[in-house]
């Protein structure tokens, strides 16, 4: 066994509902024979600003610091060469760092994180995150060195063009993919990561690349799982997957054909299907005609609606799947709530102490009173209690309240309903 304590820069800033926020020893798994405890470091400043009421404190965060556990046996030896070692031992925080960088770009979409890539150097890589590591569990930590220092240059290089705003409930959504090393990162997040990151980059066509190319994969995703639903009796997923791969039929004839065939046009609230298709059409334009100036060949579209409504159309066809895998329990608590507020929530449950956690989207029209979120509270609260006679509310229920597509206006969290500042 052998434990190794690295410490890589990492700049994002992380808010706390509270005066102070628990950034150490967080537990990342790769594997039951390589793990780490993350802690994060940074400035901890507490505010008290009118502006921002749900927040008490934020921790302006500058590096991470991992300390990995690896158990495979013969992996590591103390006979080991020098120059051996050091590649292990680097080849082991790539692995649990770009996880973690992984899980940040794909589930809280923090497009501006990167992964470490492969060093040339590897010493003075290794030196530069001041590395360290022993044998065993007790002793010293041995440092190592490198030839050269890491330069300021390597290192600013590794902190994003963008500041990343993290809060509290971030950590929560992320924690149990941390935890859990068998969870693979979707190739559609990683689309989507790319596609923002190229859409505030202002790489139109990159961006719209990424952004159709993750549509067609959302949609065969949600195919493959609800057709065979839909066709009686026993469905041939030979056919189908053919259909699903074929060139025959193209994409948009799968959105403004296929799909209301299989989804209920409320679904389809706020997305503008004619700007989708524009983004179709010059993703065709790009791809096969070698097209590099996209406002001009379009210049009447407004494309960043149309970029919203392409990811907004993802994330639908997201939750549509999400939904077909749900649990019986999280099927219930959508039941329950659709039956009393006509609304379909995300829903998450964590089997550790018994964590649910809601997401709730107003549209126009739809009343956000006061007593509307207290009832969807109260109501979810009871489903829950008669799920897990251990539950309890103020402990284990989190809501986070929408106004659309993605404007947060309230929380419900440790028992308080707070309601954030209009932006």
């Amino acid at each position: 066994m052998i434990s190794i304590k690295v410490t890589i820069p990492l700049s994002f800033w992380a808010w706390s509902d509270s005066k102070r926020m628990p950034l150490k020893n967080i537990p990342l798994s790769l594997s039951s024979k390589l793990n780490a405890k993350i802690t994060y470091n940074g400035n901890h400043e507490i505010i008290n600003e009118k502006n921002l009421p749900e927040y008490k404190s934020y921790t302006d965060i500058k590096t991470v610091t991992y300390i990995i556990k690896s158990t495979k046996n013969g992996r590591y030896k103390k006979s080991t060469p020098e120059e051996i070692l050091y590649k292990k031992i680097h080849d082991d925080v790539l692995r649990v760092h770009n996880r973690h960088i992984g899980i940040l770009r794909s589930k809280l979409k923090a497009w501006q994180f990167e992964e470490l890539k492969p060093g040339t150097n590897i010493p003075r890589d290794l030196e530069g995150w001041k590395t360290e590591y022993r044998f065993g569990v007790t002793g010293r930590f041995k440092m190592v060195k490198g030839v050269l220092p890491m330069s300021l240059i390597d290192i600013l290089s590794l902190r994003p063009n963008f500041t990343v705003h993290i809060d509290r409930n971030d950590m929560d959504d992320i924690s149990e993919w941390l935890e859990d090393g068998a969870k693979d990162i979707q190739v559609l997040d990683e689309l989507l990561a790319q596609a923002k990151a190229f859409e505030i980059g202002d790489n139109l066509r990159l961006s719209i690349l990424n952004y159709t190319a993750a549509l067609e994969l959302a949609i065969r995703q949600y195919f493959h799982k609800k057709l065979p639903q839909r066709i009686n009796p026993s469905p041939d997923m030979g056919t189908i997957n053919s259909f699903l791969t074929s060139t025959s039929t193209t994409l948009e004839q799968k959105i403004r054909i296929i799909l209301p065939l299989v989804i209920d046009k409320s679904w389809f609230k706020d997305i503008d299907l004619n700007l989708i298709n524009d983004v179709i059409k010059a993703r065709n334009k790009i791809a096969h005609d070698g097209l590099i100036d996209v406002t001009s060949k379009f210049p009447d579209v407004d494309w960043k609606k149309a970029l919203v409504s392409t990811n907004l159309l993802i994330d639908t066809l997201q939750t549509l799947e999400y939904l077909l895998d749900s649990s019986p329990e999280i099927r219930h608590i959508k039941d329950g709530f659709y039956k009393k507020f006509s609304q379909i929530p995300n829903v998450w449950l964590y089997s550790k102490y018994h964590k649910t956690a809601l997401e709730v989207v107003f549209y126009s029209g739809d009343s956000r009173s006061d007593e509307t979120l207290r009832e969807m509270i109260k109501e979810t609260s009871s489903i829950r209690i008669a799920q897990v006679a251990r539950f309890k509310p103020s402990k284990h229920l989190t809501i986070s309240f929408f106004k659309y597509p993605r404007e947060r206006f309230a929380t419900y969290r440790n028992g308080k309903l707070i309601y954030l500042p209009k932006k």
